[in-house]
């Protein structure tokens, strides 16, 4: 944390780097150990920056009407700067997974109970390589190539799967304040605030949306989602307001 305060000036600013590690989910009822991973609040990079400066004035024996256009200004901010959210443990620490009727090699639907003999264990899509890697583009956080089928008995992937990152969030808001002094006790002050003053949409997976269910094609093994680990919509717009605020 950095803060500062002097005179005219009010500037604080803060990150931290960390990684949240505790029970992910309720996936194995057997052994709690097997539980242990990264949770869904888990964020690596957080930077948060706070200011507000008064700017001096001006005009100090000029005209009435100088003094109260270019003095009295203040602005004031927030940018917020945050690497992304842990896609595996807010999907259920399986990425939503559809097996979609699919069956074991022996002709038994695939399951919990038909891979491990009981539904207390979570079933995991088995993984062929690091899901995190081999991105075909920007805008891809997961590859769904590493996910394969279980085909036998006692074959499935790891209770905790490997942590996937998505998007990173910005935001920055802005407001321009004026302060007309009436009297000693009495002021007004108009506020122009921009919410995302930069309007910057931010590429998004929304909360248990399309591209973050894993659907594999029960005959051909492979996903059938073509979107799947892939941002296809942003969110995030500017909103501007007005405000007149007497002090008394």
């Amino acid at each position: 944390t950095w803060s500062r305060t002097k005179g005219r000036y009010n500037i604080n600013m803060n990150y931290s780097f960390g990684k949240s590690l505790g029970i992910a989910g309720n996936y194995d009822e057997f052994n709690l150990r097997n539980n242990y991973g990264p949770t869904g609040s888990d964020r690596r990079h957080v930077y948060n920056a706070a200011y507000s400066i008064e700017l001096p004035n001006f005009v100090r024996n000029g005209p009435r009407f100088a003094k109260g256009a270019l003095n009295g200004w203040q602005f004031s901010g927030i940018t917020q700067l945050q690497s992304g959210v842990n896609l595996t443990a807010n999907t259920n620490g399986s990425f939503n997974v559809n097996y979609n009727g699919a069956n074991l090699a022996n002709g038994q639907p695939i399951s919990p109970s038909t891979v491990f003999g009981t539904p207390s264990i979570q079933l995991n899509p088995v993984l062929t390589c690091d899901p995190r890697k081999g991105l075909t583009g920007e805008n891809q956080y997961i590859n769904g190539s590493c996910f394969a089928l279980p085909t036998r008995r006692g074959e499935s992937g790891p209770t905790v799967l490997p942590e996937v990152f998505g998007p990173a969030f910005f935001n920055s808001d802005l407001g321009l304040f004026k302060n007309i002094q009436i009297s000693e006790s009495k002021r007004l002050q108009f506020r122009f605030q921009a919410y995302n003053f930069l309007n910057h949409p931010l590429f998004s997976f929304r909360n248990d949306g399309q591209n973050t269910r894993l659907i594999f094609n029960p005959t051909t093994g492979k996903i059938d989602n073509p979107v799947f680990g892939i941002t296809t919509e942003k969110q995030g717009r500017r909103i501007v307001q007005l405000t007149v605020k007497f002090y008394f």
